[in-house]
């Protein structure tokens, strides 16, 4: 990873990052409120539909992981994403 984008999150917000699974990149997708944080994650990662796909992550302004892939569940309650 070029450089750790879970540190500096603005007081108060929420950072939703994009990491590609082949280079391991980060990627900074936005910050915002929780609500919003939560939606953007959600969103790509129900998309998702192999493992070497982009995942998103949602962290707090203290560098805590809040949100994965792994919090996103289909109908049937499994994990979206990946392989049987």
């Amino acid at each position: 990873m070029l450089e750790n984008l879970r540190e500096g999150v603005p007081a108060g917000k929420f950072r939703v990052i994009r990491i590609d699974q082949l280079s391991d990149k980060e990627f900074l997708i936005k910050d915002c409120d929780r609500n919003e944080a939560f939606e953007i994650a959600d969103e790509y990662n129900k998309t998702r539909i192999c493992v070497s796909q982009d995942v998103y992550y949602v962290y707090d302004d203290e560098g805590e992981l809040l949100r994965s892939w792994k919090d996103v569940k289909n109908s049937e309650g499994e994990t979206v994403g990946v392989l049987p």
